[in-house]
């Protein structure tokens, strides 16, 4: 089947994860594509050079970095759109992957065009 190659596959999951990236595991996008989990994080990190869980940490800090800045929302309402439980895990994300918090991150980059 030409629409089953494996980089179609992968692009179909890719886009599924970004379309999902607030409440999406990789134990469910498996079962939706009928992949085994394992296989199909080898294949993503094959693909991609990222993990599952690296490929959901950039989706989610490249939507809370619009958000913080094309919108006024509260770093509250910013992590449960992404599907944080609390802003801590917000905040992690941009410590780990940024240095900074989500809140320096809107002070310092005010008023750019996104």
């Amino acid at each position: 089947n030409v629409l089953n190659t494996p980089d179609r596959t992968i692009n179909d999951v890719m886009e599924y994860i970004n379309q999902h990236f607030g409440d999406v595991s990789l134990d469910e996008v498996s079962q939706k594509f009928n992949y085994n989990k394992n296989y199909l994080g080898n294949k993503l990190k094959q693909s991609t050079g990222m993990s599952f869980g690296e490929l959901l940490d950039r989706k989610r800090l490249l939507t809370a970095e619009s958000l913080l800045l094309d919108t006024n929302w509260t770093t509250d309402k910013i992590a449960e759109h992404l599907g944080y439980q609390n802003t801590s895990s917000l905040f992690r994300l941009f410590k780990n992957r940024l240095g900074i918090t989500p809140t320096t991150f809107r002070k310092n980059h005010h008023g750019e065009l996104n």
